[in-house]
């Protein structure tokens, strides 16, 4: 845990500011120590990693108009053969490649959806839990959109 944000990422975690109207406001100042994460030392560049590609393939969907909302779903990741991790990155690769060839089609939906599975499965393989993800993408999120405010 930082020790500077005590943990919360945020460095003016404990300054409240009287807004006049009977309230608080609270400016949120990322921590310059742990970079806003509440942590440091630990990384997980693999987890880093699969949330970038899981940030692509959500562009993806939106590129093709796959923006429907679940409120329900839960991840039910496909695997393929024996359940190896390469034969998954084999099944996810031959999906995109499935979606790029069938873009234009109705079917490009319903290929989605599987690319988007298998994607999962490999999560899963990989030893991530939903949690994580989530957690992760959230955070490189967040970066993103720093960064783009700044012009990167």
């Amino acid at each position: 845990m930082c020790p500077t944000c005590n943990g919360t990422g945020d460095e003016n975690y404990d300054s409240y500011i009287d807004d006049l109207e009977g309230g608080y406001t609270h400016e949120v100042i990322n921590c310059e120590d742990c970079g806003g994460t509440g942590t440091l030392g630990y990384k997980n560049p693999l987890l880093e990693e699969y949330v970038d590609c899981l940030h692509f393939i959500l562009s993806i969907g939106n590129d093709i108009n796959m923006n429907e909302v679940y409120e329900d779903y839960e991840p039910k990741p496909l695997y393929f053969g024996d359940g190896d991790i390469l034969g998954q990155f084999i099944a996810i690769y031959d999906w995109i490649n499935s979606l790029y060839f069938h873009r234009d089609e109705d079917v490009s939906g319903e290929i989605y959806d599987l690319f988007f599975a298998y994607f999962l499965g490999l999560g899963e393989m990989l030893g991530f839990t939903w949690e994580q993800i989530e957690e992760a993408y959230m955070k490189k999120n967040a970066v993103n959109h720093e960064r783009q405010e700044m012009g990167y």
